[in-house]
């Protein structure tokens, strides 16, 4: 981390967690997480901690929920 936080830089390195934006939608509302997602082969990390680490991250309580009817 930098002093005002995280920095991104390029690297030629296997990316750490690889999933298609579907799934990321589905952990951002909620409706899923990602440890669940990646036992349905959707999603694939470098190792456990990884994958743990990003589902706490991405994942919240309550589920997002909407109950008007578009």
């Amino acid at each position: 981390m930098g002093p005002s936080g995280a920095e991104c830089t390029q690297t030629s390195e296997p990316a750490d967690l690889r999933l298609r934006a579907g799934a990321l939608g589905a952990a951002l509302l909620g409706s899923t997480s990602l440890l669940r997602l990646a036992s349905a082969g959707s999603v694939t990390a470098g190792s456990a901690a990884v994958l743990e680490r990003a589902s706490l991250a991405f994942g919240h309580e309550p589920a997002a929920w909407c109950p008007w009817v578009f």
